[in-house]
C-alpha cells in the first residue's frame, strides 16, 4: 500500500489531474482519493474494488476506468458526475447485467446509459411493472386511499415546480379542499377504482418528469459551477505569457530576484549558473533551449514535482521556481564542489578510494530510499551526483524520474545516457527499477577507476558492448568483493542484478 499512498500523495501536492492505482490489489478506493478535486482520470482497473460509493465527490472526473473489478451495483449519485465522459466498466457483473455499461464514451452517452440504469434499478423494486409501487393489493378499490396519494404526489409535484412554501401551503389547502369536494382544481374526483389508478399513473408519470427536470438543471448548475472553478484556476495559474501551472507547496520566485553569476554546468536544454536569492548562494537552473514544447514542459515540471514530493538529506534541496514559460528556471541549494564528474576526471581533488567507496555507499542509500518510495531515477551518472567541500554528496537531475508502476508508459520510455544505460533499455524491452542498478554498477566502476565509462564511443557503439555482455574491465588491485559487486549490476538480465539494500550491506565496510 506505500506505492498506493505516495501515488496519491504525488497527485495531491503536484495537482495532478491523473491517478493510476490499476492492478494494485485494492479492495476499496483509498479515502484520500476523494479529496482529490483536480482529478480527471481515475484508473482503478484489475483491481477486488466492490463499491464506486463517495465517487460522485470527484465533481472534475472526465474518465473513470474500473474493469475488471467485483462492483455489483451503482450509486445512484453517480448521475452528479456531469463531466464524465469515458466509462469502463467491463468485467464486473454489474456490466455482465447492464451491457450498455461495459465502455461508454462521449458525456451524453454516459449520462443516458447512467440513468438507463437507475431507471431499471427502480421498476425491477415493484412488484408488478403496471402498478405504482405504493399500490398494495388491499388498497385497489380504496377510493378515499387512492385520491390521498393523489393529492400527495400533486403536492409534490408542486413543491418541484414552486420551490417555495408559499406553494406547498397553497397546494395542500387545495387538496383538502378537493377531498371535501368544494374545489375542483384537481379536477373532478375519479369515481372508480380503475379511473383512480389512471389518473395515479399520470401524476406518477409527471412526477418522475419533474423529478428527472430537475436532477438534469442539478447537473447543468454543478457543470457550470466546475467550469467557472477551472477558470479561476487557469486564470490563476497562467500570466499573460503563460507558466507552467502552480505547484502546490514549491515557491514561486520572481525571475528579477535571481542574482546570476558564473556558469557551472550545462544539460540538453538547460545551464547551471550560480547566484544568489535573498542573500543565499544557489544554484539556478535555466530552460534556454529556444523552442518551448509540451514535452519540455512536461519534463520540467516532473523534476519539481519529484523533489517537491521526495525528502531525503543526500537529494538536493529545491528552493523554488520560475514558472513563466519566457523565464523558465529551478533554484536549488547550492554544492560548491559541482558534480561528481568533475571531481573525478576534470580537477586535481585528492580523493582516496576509501573515499571514493564511502560515495558509492550515499548513493546506494539514496536510491534504496527511492526503490522502497516506489520511485526509478532513470539517470544516475556522475553528472548527476553534487558534492560540498567536505565530499558529502546529493543526487539532482529528477526530469526523467518515475513512478515505477508509470514505467513503459508515454513518451520518452527509454530515455538516459547511453554510457550508463541498461541493455533492456537498449532494445527497447519492458524494464523496471534495476535499470538504476545497472547504472549504479557502471558509476562504481568509474569510482574506483577514476576513468570515464566508454569514453569517446558513439551511442552505436556502447549499445554493441552493452548488449553483448563486454564487461567493464576492473584494474588490478581493485577489491574483489567490490569487483565482483560491479559484475552482478552490470548483469545483463535485471532479475540477475541485486536490489539496493543489498549493494549498501556489500559497501557498509568500506563505509
Amino acid at each position: 500500500m506505500s506505492d498506493v499512498r505516495l501515488k496519491i500523495r504525488h497527485v495531491k501536492r503536484g495537482g495532478d489531474t491523473k491517478l493510476d492505482l490499476s492492478n494494485m490489489g485494492l479492495s476499496e478506493i483509498p479515502n484520500d482519493v476523494f479529496s482529490l478535486s483536480t482529478l480527471e482520470t481515475l484508473d482503478i482497473s484489475g483491481n477486488s474494488i466492490r463499491s464506486l460509493d463517495k465517487i460522485s465527490s470527484l465533481t472534475n472526473l472526465k474518465n473513470l476506468y474500473a474493469q475488471k473489478n467485483k462492483i455489483s451495483s451503482l450509486p445512484e449519485d453517480m448521475v452528479a458526475l456531469t463531466c464524465l465522459e469515458n466509462l469502463k466498466l467491463e468485467g464486473n457483473s454489474v456490466a455482465v447485467t447492464n451491457s450498455d455499461l461495459s465502455v461508454v464514451f462521449g458525456i451524453t452517452s454516459v449520462r443516458a446509459a447512467l440513468r438507463d440504469y437507475f431507471d431499471k434499478a427502480k421498476d425491477s423494486s415493484f412488484s408488478d411493472t403496471s402498478k405504482p409501487s405504493f399500490l398494495g393489493s388491499s388498497n385497489l378499490n380504496d377510493a378515499s386511499y387512492l385520491r390521498k396519494k393523489i393529492a400527495d404526489l400533486q403536492m409534490e409535484i408542486a413543491e418541484l415546480k414552486g420551490g417555495s412554501a408559499g406553494a406547498g401551503k397553497k397546494s395542500l389547502e387545495e387538496q383538502k379542499n378537493w377531498l371535501s369536494g368544494k374545489s375542483s382544481s384537481y379536477g373532478a374526483r375519479p369515481q372508480t377504482a380503475s379511473s383512480q389508478l389512471k389518473k395515479v399513473k399520470e401524476l406518477e408519470d409527471d412526477l418522475k418528469r419533474e423529478r428527472q427536470d430537475n436532477k438534469l438543471l442539478r447537473s447543468e448548475v454543478t457543470l457550470l459551477k466546475n467550469e467557472m472553478s477551472k477558470s479561476k484556476i487557469l486564470t490563476s495559474a497562467a500570466g499573460e505569457e503563460g507558466t507552467i501551472g502552480v505547484i502546490p507547496g514549491v515557491m514561486e520566485i520572481a525571475y528579477e530576484e535571481l542574482e546570476m553569476d558564473d556558469q557551472i554546468g550545462q544539460g540538453g536544454f538547460s545551464v547551471i549558473k550560480v547566484g544568489k536569492w535573498r542573500s543565499t548562494d544557489v544554484a539556478i537552473k535555466i530552460i534556454v533551449d529556444p523552442v518551448i514544447t509540451d514535452d519540455l514542459i512536461a519534463e520540467v515540471r516532473n523534476e519539481v514535482q519529484m523533489l517537491s514530493i521526495l525528502r531525503h538529506p543526500k537529494i538536493v534541496m529545491l528552493m523554488g521556481m520560475c514558472s513563466k514559460t519566457s523565464n523558465m528556471a529551478i533554484v536549488f541549494e547550492y554544492m560548491p564542489k559541482g558534480c561528481l564528474f568533475d571531481v573525478l576526471h576534470t580537477t586535481a581533488t585528492e580523493i582516496s578510494q576509501d573515499q571514493r567507496l564511502k560515495i558509492a555507499y550515499d548513493i546506494s542509500e539514496i536510491f534504496s530510499f527511492l526503490h522502497q518510495s516506489g520511485v526509478v531515477h532513470r539517470d544516475l551518472k556522475s553528472y548527476n551526483i553534487l558534492v560540498d567541500h567536505d565530499l558529502n554528496i546529493k543526487l539532482c537531475d529528477f526530469g526523467l524520474c518515475k513512478f515505477k508502476a508509470d514505467l513503459n508508459r508515454g513518451t520518452m520510455q527509454f530515455s538516459g545516457t547511453p554510457s550508463y544505460m541498461a541493455p533492456e533499455l537498449f532494445k527497447k524491452k519492458s524494464y523496471d527499477e534495476k535499470v538504476d542498478v545497472f547504472a549504479f554498477g557502471t558509476l562504481l566502476w568509474e569510482l574506483v577507476c577514476r576513468e570515464v565509462p566508454y569514453d569517446g564511443l558513439d551511442p552505436t557503439d556502447i549499445k554493441e558492448k552493452v548488449c553483448g555482455e563486454e564487461l567493464l574491465k576492473v584494474p588490478f588491485g581493485v577489491n574483489k568483493t567490490v569487483a565482483t559487486l560491479i559484475k552482478d549490476c552490470r548483469a545483463l538480465d535485471p532479475a540477475d542484478r541485486p536490489d539496493f539494500d543489498y549493494i549498501q550491506g556489500v559497501l557498509k565496510e568500506f563505509a
